[in-house]
């Protein structure tokens, strides 16, 4: 399940994310919804595109325990983890590579003329609380304009043929 929070300012009539969130949280009954004084929390299935995301995050939100996709050249492998990841230290305080970066289970796909891959947005493979934040894959997304953010749906749809799960 995942969770959206939202500065309330944003959620409340003439706010920014005001459409949004009424068509995605208020009318749905199924939807848990929390507000404080100064944030919108709603937590559920959500089917979120690339645009809402980044809405969100635009607004000052922030997106939790949503699974998503990266895809980007295979050189990639070989960079460092950007400052602002999770885990991107190893234990004598260098930076990990994304090669480094991920552990055994986690989702990656290899192009089969090994040009590109695509992985999932929990690379540490465990249970959703661990998933990347959307703040955290709009910093993989700014690595460089080869970088693509993809939903799972538009991933699997990519890998579907010509792509190696590795």
């Amino acid at each position: 399940m995942s969770k959206i929070e939202i500065p309330i300012a944003e959620v409340e009539i003439g706010g920014s994310l005001f459409n949004f969130y009424y068509n995605n949280a208020i009318i749905r009954s199924d939807v848990q919804k929390t507000t404080t004084d100064t944030l919108a929390t709603a937590s559920d299935n959500f089917n979120l595109s690339i645009s809402e995301v980044a809405s969100i995050l635009a607004g000052s939100g922030e997106v939790y325990e949503y699974l998503m996709a990266v895809r980007a050249p295979i050189a990639i492998l070989g960079a460092n983890v950007p400052v602002g990841l999770p885990k991107r230290l190893k234990w004598d305080a260098t930076v990990k590579t994304f090669n480094d970066w991920f552990v055994p289970g986690a989702e990656l796909w290899e192009k089969d003329d090994n040009t590109e891959i695509i992985f999932y947005t929990n690379p540490f493979a465990t249970n959703a609380a661990s998933y990347l934040l959307g703040s955290e894959i709009s910093i993989i997304n700014q690595i460089g304009a080869s970088v693509t953010i993809l939903t799972i749906a538009d991933a699997q749809a990519v890998t579907a043929s010509g792509w190696t799960k590795l």
